[in-house]
């Protein structure tokens, strides 16, 4: 291609047009090598899509090159200059122009050198910002910024810390030392919440949580996240709402700054009923002084102390002190060009307050809590939801208490007390078919093999493994698909949902292969559940076994996702063997709304854990339907235990066997015995599609198998008696 360019600037004199979209072609070049062009599989190498690194250092020696010529357009040696800064290397042939001023600068940093020309200090840093997040060198940009500093005095440096640090709080926390904040504020260095931003960090090792009185800004950074999951969020909500205080902000407001939390027992947060968490106001600070924040413009004043405890809510959700910050702000992408991350000011905006959003598909919290977020931190122009939410008629924080006690009540029936586990409740609504049936699809795929593991969990990461596991992925759901559609075509016309559930086994799907999922879905219109592999601790990184819900939520206008990942509680011996972490801090039950009377309740386990008997009496009268994704060789104890579960939790169990062992199953309590197995995979080595229906009466909310039918003068249940202590709730 490059040869081709050539020719056609060879003959510019005689064809300038051509010349002219040849220039074009070649900043492109430039332009999608440095921010691009095989980016999404670089750390992948299973899926590199060729020599990666040539390809793009050929680019840059070409690119090289041109720049020592000097006859290229401007455009071109822009581009040509930001592909050499992603590859971190700095050179001084630039260009003179005044639209490369901000690229000589970014050069400039990368070779340790303060610029000498009069551009803005924003923008000087701003290209240093850049520089750092291509190179990742954060000792390289303590050093540069120590001579920038050395030109604007003491008070300079102070304003280059504070454009730092909304430029990117990241890079901020990696050239700051934990703890040394005060001392930082009393040299003129940084402000008060700068300083107590960096007070509030943690050092590494960090320290297990105090049982004293400590600021809540410490806790919402503590590294094991306290407040991830919503009932923690519930708690300190009903802590903060309850202040005496809280009511009295107006034109200033507190932030997460200005209160300290106490608990005895921080493992017991997401408890309801767990040790009392108890708030104040920082009795040196803000207890004194008041609020000092000054409120938004956009907010009353009359409402500032809603949109603090927003703030501050949605900061311990996310772990940081910025309330703004999301899951992916700061993702690091070094080599790659991906431009300056959105300032807080500009997040305000725009802030998304799903669980997704907040923590990624390990985070609980529920639509409700959602919702309430959206409310408290209200900004003009946002456009409501279609039903409002229950804080929405909430004037004062009395009433707004008295609707986060009612919530942490709802949140305490749900608690599962025989396994110590809480319950959230994640809304849908499904329309439901004609027939009152719920259709699901069992996948039984042969990746990975038992065998396949014996070289530990990484090994499935890597090359040549990745791309025969994903490609398998990919042929299943391509099958189940078509079978999918063949089973439509009896009914004519096809209509999405095709299925309503696909399910597959324990660690079938890799987390890096999500995409795969969402295209089915799109294409099916179906909710998945199925097992990870590759799933991280969000803690420590360490391997965990999870199962992810993968849920499409449809409007009018667009498609959105609910994911949000199951946990296991129980590992086998080989798991832990092969150094997998136990991770299971919830319980997630999704509710299909299917009509304006009817919820019908689905939940998984994960394989050994659909043995603890625990927890089949915390949900069974919680759930309608109790999914399990296994990688399981007993095949003859589990077909057993689903036997013995389809009765005792009294509703359908469908369990989901990877084909190599076989066993997959559906199973529901009907008193008829030819009833009571609707589904079954008999056999080893076998990849197989299952699709049936299951009514969503007989033993759901309705229960309708409960209750006695007249036929021919006779009356018969069509479920077996139900057992002892049956209580669904509503």
């Amino acid at each position: 291609m490059l040869d081709a360019l050539n020719r056609k600037l060879q003959d510019a004199e005689r064809f300038p047009d051509q010349a002219a979209v040849a220039w074009y072609v070649l900043a492109e070049l430039f332009r999608s090598a440095a921010t691009e062009t095989g980016k999404r599989w670089a750390n992948d190498e299973g899926f590199a899509p060729g020599d990666l690194d040539g390809y793009r250092g050929n680019l840059a020696s070409y690119a090289e090159g041109l720049l020592q010529v000097g006859s290229s357009p401007w455009y071109v040696r822009q581009q040509a200059a930001l592909l050499l800064a992603t590859l971190n290397s700095p050179t001084h042939l630039v260009g003179d122009e005044v639209e490369l001023s901000r690229y000589r600068s970014l050069h400039a940093y990368l070779a340790g050198a303060v610029i000498d020309e009069r551009l803005d200090e924003r923008d000087v840093l701003a290209s240093a910002i850049i520089g750092y997040q291509v190179s990742g060198d954060a000792k390289h940009f303590r050093s540069w910024l120590t001579k920038f500093s050395a030109r604007l005095g003491r008070s300079g440096a102070a304003r280059a810390l504070e454009l730092v640090y909304k430029g990117s709080s990241a890079l901020f926390d990696a050239i700051t030392v934990p703890g040394a904040g005060a001392a930082a504020r009393s040299k003129g260095l940084l402000s008060r919440e700068l300083a107590m931003h960096v007070d509030s960090r943690w050092g590494q090792p960090s320290a297990p949580l105090p049982l004293a009185w400590i600021p809540l800004s410490r806790v919402v950074t503590h590294p094991t996240h306290p407040f991830r999951h919503e009932n923690a969020l519930l708690r300190l909500a009903v802590g903060i709402a309850g202040l005496s205080a809280w009511g009295e902000q107006g034109e200033h407001m507190y932030t997460v700054f200005d209160l300290d939390v106490k608990c005895s027992d921080w493992q017991k947060l997401d408890d309801p009923d767990g040790p009392s968490l108890q708030v104040r106001l920082a009795p040196a600070s803000a207890a004194r002084n008041g609020p000092r924040q000054k409120t938004p413009a956009w907010c009353r004043h009359e409402r500032a102390w809603q949109y603090a405890l927003g703030a501050i809510l949605r900061a311990a959700a996310v772990g940081s002190n910025d309330f703004t910050l999301g899951w992916r702000v700061g993702v690091d992408e070094l080599g790659w060009y991906r431009g300056l991350p959105s300032t807080s000011a500009r997040r305000r905006l725009g802030m998304l307050h799903t669980s997704q959003a907040l923590g990624g598909s390990v985070s609980s919290v529920t639509p409700w809590f959602t919702d309430l977020l959206s409310v408290l931190l209200r900004w003009p122009g946002i456009e409501g939801g279609v039903n409002a939410h229950v804080a929405d008629g909430a004037n004062t924080p009395a009433e707004i208490h008295v609707i986060l006690e009612r919530r942490l009540g709802f949140q305490r029936v749900l608690y599962g007390r025989s396994s110590g586990s809480p319950v959230y409740r994640y809304p849908v609504s499904w329309e439901v078919r004609d027939s009152r049936t719920l259709r699901i699809a069992v996948v039984q795929g042969l990746l990975p093999a038992f065998s396949d593991f014996g070289g530990g969990l990484s090994e499935l990461d890597r090359a040549p493994y990745r791309a025969r596991h994903r490609n398998h992925t990919a042929s299943l759901l391509r099958l189940a698909a078509k079978k999918l559609g063949t089973y439509e075509s009896l009914n004519g016309k096809p209509r999405k949902p095709v299925v309503d559930l696909v399910v597959l086994p324990e660690y079938a799907v890799h987390v890096d292969d999500q995409d795969l999922l969402r295209a089915f879905s799109d294409e099916t219109g179906a909710m998945l559940h199925y097992g990870l592999l590759g799933a991280r601790h969000p803690n420590n990184g360490d391997h965990t076994n999870g199962a992810r819900w993968l849920i499409p939520v449809r409007t009018a206008r667009r498609r959105a996702w609910i994911e949000v990942d199951q946990g296991k509680l129980h590992l086998t011996d080989d798991e832990v063997k092969h150094g997998v972490t136990q991770w299971c801090p919830y319980r997630v039950v999704v509710e299909l709304q299917l009509d304006a009377d009817t919820s019908y309740r689905m939940v998984g386990a994960i394989c050994y854990d659909a043995t603890d008997l625990a927890l089949a009496a915390d949900l069974k009268n919680e759930s309608h339907l109790f999914l399990v994704p296994a990688l399981n060789k007993d095949i003859k104890t589990f077909d057993s235990m689903a036997a013995a579960l389809r009765y005792h939790m009294y509703q359908h169990v469908v369990i989901c066997n990877t084909g190599e062992f076989g066993g997959s199953t559906a199973q529901a309590p009907y008193d008829e015995e030819h009833r009571r197995t609707i589904s079954h995979a008999h056999g080893a080595g076998q990849i197989a599609v299952a699709v049936f229906e299951v009514q969503v009466d007989d033993f759901g909310p309705e229960l309708k198998a409960v209750k006695q039918a007249t036929t021919k003068s006779v009356k018969k249940r069509s479920g077996k008696t139900p057992p002892a202590g049956l209580k669904r709730r509503i």
